[in-house]
């Protein structure tokens, strides 16, 4: 018993630093970028935790209690700027890994360069680029214009009519001849049909017609119908005319 008194304080000194070890990772941005939100977010995630850390003056973010072993997304949500993801990797040993993160897959791509011990990592995150929030106005495009089915059909047209001149002046004197008699025929011929029916089409003077005539039926039908009723208006009084002789 007097042998362990002495190792007492050397055992809970272990005891104590065991339980006090930890691994830490810091999260460094580059030199050149200007001031950031003081709303800048580094988050570490994975199914059941998550670390917070925020940015510090020094522009960094610091994780100094990652005892839980697994693998995490590094994520920094900023207000200003776009940066990329890594994912940490931290073994049971509180060895601390970070991977740069594959955008097509969400996992881990290669390694990342990191600083410092194996249980305090330091490691910079680059930024990709700025956020833009509204979308730039497109100025005055040319080649833009000319792809427009409007323009694309005006200018066919333009063609046809500054061009067909300059073709029949250097068409074949048979084929010229052939195609200005083609015309001819079809302009008599549309004359002399008519043209379209629809345009000499007598709109009033049909239903004119069909006024008179569903007169003339009505007028028709009260003739006959008068002729039925006198018909035997004068059969019953040629019957009480015989009934009298008789009597």
């Amino acid at each position: 018993m007097h042998l362990l008194n002495p190792l007492l304080p050397l055992l809970s000194l272990v005891a104590l630093s065991h339980t006090t070890l930890a691994a830490i990772l810091t999260v460094t941005l580059p030199s050149h970028l200007p001031p950031l939100s003081p709303s800048t977010r580094a988050h570490l995630t994975t199914h059941n935790h998550q670390f917070i850390a925020p940015l510090t003056l020094a522009r960094t973010f610091r994780f100094s209690n990652l005892t839980v072993p697994g693998e995490y997304n590094l994520d920094i949500y900023c207000q200003d700027w776009d940066f990329e993801g890594g994912v940490v990797l931290i073994g049971q040993d509180d060895r601390v890994e970070v991977y740069r993160r594959n955008p097509k897959t969400g996992g881990r791509g290669p390694r990342m360069q990191e600083t410092g011990e194996k249980v305090d990592k330091r490691v910079e995150i680059k930024a990709k680029g700025v956020k833009a929030y509204y979308e730039e106005r497109q100025g005055f495009e040319l080649l833009g214009l000319l792809k427009s089915p409007m323009i694309l059909m005006a200018l066919v047209g333009l063609a046809m009519v500054f061009g067909m001149p300059y073709l029949l002046e250097n068409m074949d004197p048979e084929m010229k001849k052939e195609f200005e008699e083609q015309q001819k025929k079809g302009v008599l011929g549309g004359a002399t049909s008519g043209g379209n029916p629809l345009q000499s089409f007598d709109m009033a003077g049909w239903m004119a017609g069909q006024t008179s005539g569903s007169k003339a039926v009505t007028s028709g039908r009260e003739q006959e119908d008068e002729k039925r009723s006198g018909g035997g208006g004068g059969a019953g009084q040629g019957q009480g005319q015989g009934k009298r002789r008789r009597g």
